[in-house]
């Protein structure tokens, strides 16, 4: 695939390429602008063969939950402003990353040891969030993370123990619906309704099972913290909040 001459350098592109996009329904910038956004542009600003950086667009809008078809309509906007005659390649680049990502074998939904959703899943679940929120079908005071974790210097089963004991309790107040998923074997998360009851829960919750943890010989010296966390501005620096927190 050759990209040929593109008629206006990278950031230019990139600033065109938005603003039509912006008028397809894209909500932000900070939800369309992804590193292979920058990178598509450059190597069409600097005349070099795209292809690599248009396959990565395809993987990553896949992996932020945006359905084939708007990626493909996305990137034949980018075409139109560079040459026609490369929408196809472009298209079939994209398609490509797009298949690889959904191709990829499924997550495993359930940690068998908490009960709790997996990370993956909560992936999956804060991706559709943020498609809610860009399309203004759910506002970000309308949500929130709740992280909620195990401190302990114990290892093994007085580690796991309470963690167990955490997921049922927890399981007992945020019974509505809400995603409960295990972030590490000391923290799990939350997503929830953002409500005039979500602080008394979260402390019911918490409180509760300090007192359960407490009465088990293995829960020694394991104190429960929670606290919610403001969303970040995408769904790529949410599962960064995630897997930092997690540590």
């Amino acid at each position: 695939m050759t990209s040929g001459t593109p008629p206006v350098a990278g950031d230019s592109l990139r600033a065109q390429w938005w603003e039509l996009a912006s008028g397809q329904g894209w909500a932000t910038e900070v939800e369309w602008r992804l590193q292979s956004v920058d990178a598509l542009c450059e190597a069409l600003g600097d005349g070099r063969d795209p292809w690599a950086a248009a396959e990565r667009l395809g993987f990553e809008r896949a992996a932020a939950s945006i359905p084939l078809s708007e990626a493909l309509a996305d990137i034949d906007l980018l075409a139109s402003l560079v040459s026609t005659q490369m929408a196809e390649a472009l298209r079939r680049a994209v398609s490509l990353g797009w298949s690889a990502r959904t191709s990829t074998p499924p997550i495993g939904i359930v940690d068998p040891l908490t009960g709790l959703t997996s990370l993956g899943y909560l992936q999956v679940r804060l991706g559709e969030v943020y498609r809610a929120l860009g399309a203004k079908r759910l506002q970000p005071d309308e949500v929130a993370l709740v992280l909620v974790r195990i401190e302990s210097t114990q290892s093994g089963l007085g580690r796991n123990l309470p963690m167990m004991l955490l997921a049922e309790g927890m399981r007992g107040i945020f019974d509505a619906g809400e995603t409960l998923s295990v972030v590490s074997e000391t923290t799990m998360a939350i997503l929830a309704r953002r409500d005039a009851e979500l602080a008394r829960r979260i402390e019911l919750g918490r409180s509760l099972a300090q007192r359960v943890i407490d009465r088990d010989r293995h829960g020694a010296g394991s104190t429960v913290r929670a606290w919610i966390e403001p969303l970040p501005g995408t769904a790529a620096l949410a599962a960064e909040l995630l897997e930092s927190s997690g540590r």
